[in-house]
């Protein structure tokens, strides 16, 4: 427990220098383009950059030192923003996927329970939202976070880790079926574009206190999230709040408790995707990470730039991809009811 609350510590650190070191680009006095590129950079790094750090880390797994380098690039990312905001760009998006995918693995339970990841996984949009207001303030926070930084340099130095990718898991599941993945993923890829696009013109106009509700909303779910798909059912809880998420991330985003609620409700599915993700990924566990945590966010963030964002956005397309789902989470029901744990 000590880990998983130093690893989730950890988790709110980044996201919270994350969210003021690009909430400071406003000062740079950057084009939109510039802005836009600065933003996708971060995205491609800190999430894209997860998928092919599982890949590299699955024979050679050093977590000791891969959580220190990623805690020394958060203090260093202060010191590159007074030389060059490229440099911290990449320095805070490495330390991003750094912490998700060690971070995320570590925290992975022998008995796929969801609840650890969710705990794990509940600071990090409060703390983005946290650091992104303070960073629209122009408010100093380099003491705290080099002193939260250098804490944790300190503990992860004393804390035991896993000493390999561990391939096999124990007891032995079922695999989750690959057609109920790929609904899930698609699923979380369109809430995800939604969710960055309410959240993006919340931005654009400044209106930074909601952020904050926002942040406590995707906390609260990630917590509440992992110990109900544990109740619930992983498959059958993810599908359920996923495509309740929708309507409220769309129709009713122009209300704050609504898009609260959708937020809720879309990460609250994360420590049950995560788990799902890690199964079938046997064979590299931290790849299943990776998976849940940045392939959504940085295929839904993709997505904001491409003329694709119009058809996901509009109401018809989604209702339709709301039936859709309905009808094939009907037809499936009876396939998985001698399993409620899948």
């Amino acid at each position: 427990m000590k880990k998983l609350i130093f690893l989730a510590t950890g988790h709110g650190l980044n996201d919270c220098i994350s969210g003021f070191i690009l909430a400071s680009l406003m000062f740079w006095q950057l084009s939109s383009v510039e802005l836009g590129i600065a933003v996708l950079i971060y995205n491609l790094i800190a999430f894209g950059g997860q998928v092919p750090l599982a890949w590299i880390i699955r024979k050679n797994y050093p977590p000791k030192l891969l959580l220190v380098i990623s805690y020394s690039l958060h203090i260093l990312s202060f010191l590159f923003l007074l030389v060059d905001y490229k440099i911290t760009i990449l320095a805070i998006g490495t330390a991003s996927a750094i912490i998700h995918v060690v971070g995320g693995y570590e925290c992975k339970e022998e008995h796929h329970h969801a609840r650890n990841i969710g705990i794990f996984a509940s600071p990090g949009v409060i703390g983005l939202a946290i650091g992104g207001v303070l960073g629209a303030y122009e408010l100093n926070i380099f003491i705290p976070c080099l002193l939260v930084a250098v804490g944790l340099i300190i503990v992860t130095l004393l804390t035991s880790f896993k000493d390999q990718i561990r391939t096999a898991t124990a007891p032995r599941v079922e695999e989750p079926d690959k057609h109920d993945l790929i609904m899930i993923l698609l699923l979380t890829i369109i809430a995800f574009r939604s969710a960055l696009w309410n959240i993006f013109q919340i931005i654009h106009d400044q209106n930074f206190e909601m952020l904050i509700f926002i942040g406590i909303a995707a906390m609260l779910g990630k917590l509440a999230g992992g110990y109900l798909s544990d109740y619930i059912g992983l498959r059958k809880y993810s599908l359920i709040a996923l495509i309740l998420s929708l309507p409220f991330l769309t129709i009713l985003k122009n209300n704050i408790w609504g898009l609260c609620a959708g937020i809720f409700l879309l990460q609250s599915t994360l420590p049950a995707t995560a788990v799902l993700m890690i199964k079938k990924c046997k064979h590299n566990p931290a790849l299943g990470v990776a998976y849940s945590f940045g392939l959504p966010i940085i295929l839904g963030a993709l997505l904001f730039y491409t003329p694709m964002r119009n058809i996901v956005s509009n109401n018809w397309s989604i209702g339709g991809l709301l039936l859709l789902c309905c009808i094939l989470l009907f037809l499936e029901k009876r396939r998985y009811n001698r399993d409620p744990g899948i």
